[in-house]
């Protein structure tokens, strides 16, 4: 169970989303956070075109992602 977030410290949504990040780390998923510009080869992996961009991934395939801001009861009810 793991989520790959990637977003920008100056990105206003981005730091609305650090509290979400806390919440799903305390429920004990793991949080991989990547700034695009920094972790290109991986953005363009998973085809990063807005940010925030969260992605579950389950055995390593993606399975759900979300663009922007994202309330934790959405990204939880939403969850596969």
């Amino acid at each position: 169970m793991k989520f790959l977030y990637f977003g920008s410290g100056q990105c206003g949504a981005c730091r609305l989303m650090q509290p979400i990040l806390a919440q799903l780390k305390k429920l004990g998923y793991e949080v991989t956070k990547l700034n695009p510009s920094v972790n290109r080869i991986e953005a363009g992996k998973y085809d990063i075109k807005e940010i925030p961009t969260l992605i579950y991934l389950q055995g390593g395939v993606e399975t759900k992602r979300w663009i922007g801001f994202t309330e934790l009861d959405k990204i939880l009810r939403e969850l596969p």
